[in-house]
Order: structure tokens, then sequence, then C-alpha cells
């Protein structure tokens, strides 16, 4: 039952070669998940909705980069200026 559990979390090509080296216990099992995820490839598939994704992710770091660097020239400007009327006005 636990490995059944295990498998269904796997990734598929993982999972399918693990299945392939028909494991009987739960460390013959993981270890065989641990081969398959160093030895078998990655589908393209994959690899192109993960780039997609990335990509995404890139451009919301940047447009969130952009407003904190937008944030950070505010309350700079906003500092200077109560400075100058302080020193004004005292």
């Amino acid at each position: 039952m636990v490995q059944f559990a295990i498998l269904n979390w796997l990734l598929p090509h993982i999972s399918n070669y693990v299945t392939q080296q028909q494991p009987k216990t739960v460390p013959e099992l993981l270890q065989a998940a641990r081969i398959a995820e160093l030895t078998t490839p990655v589908a393209k598939e994959m690899d192109s909705g993960i780039s997609l994704q990335q990509a995404g992710v890139q451009d919301q770091l940047k447009k969130n980069s952009l407003k904190n660097d937008i944030l950070r020239l505010r309350l700079w400007l906003l500092k200077h200026q109560r400075k100058r009327q302080y020193q004004q006005h005292p």
C-alpha cells in the first residue's frame, strides 16, 4: 500500500522506471527512484513547460524589483523634502 502511494507521487518517467525494477521493499523502491532521477532524461514537454513558468516568474520578479525601486525612490524624495522643510522652518 505504501509503495503504491509512493509510486503515485513520483514523476511519470521515474515511476515507470521504478515499476520496471519491481522493488519488493520501500528502500528498494526509493533506491530505484534515486537511480531513475539521476539517469533518465526529462521529457521535452516538461522542459518547455518549466521554461515558460520560469520565464513568467522572472518577469514577475523584474516587475516587483522595479516597483521596489520606485518605492525606495519615493521614500528617499519624501525624506529629503521633509529635511529641507525642517531646515527652512525649524
